[in-house]
């Protein structure tokens, strides 16, 4: 039986690799026109596993507080989501 949060988790951790988080005004690679914003990545994603680009940005973030080596079998994701 899969634990509970799994999934947020693995999602969380997909959109980490889509888009790593960055410290506040983080720069962003410039010089071509092909690249999308950090919101219209993650919206693409959201769109392409059918939820809300914000669920999909609490994922992404409980997932970077809470890095795999850091997480407990049996805490649920919603306790660790908690901001």
């Amino acid at each position: 039986m899969p634990v509970p949060g799994t999934a947020q988790f693995a999602l969380g951790d997909m959109a980490l690799e889509i888009e790593p988080m960055r410290s506040v005004g983080g720069a962003i690679p410039n010089g071509t026109d092909d690249l999308c914003t950090l919101t219209e990545s993650l919206q693409l994603f959201a769109d392409d596993i059918g939820v809300e680009r914000r669920t999909v940005e609490d994922w992404r973030y409980t997932a970077n507080q809470w890095p795999k080596e850091r997480r407990k079998e049996g805490v649920s994701f919603t306790a660790s989501s908690r901001r």
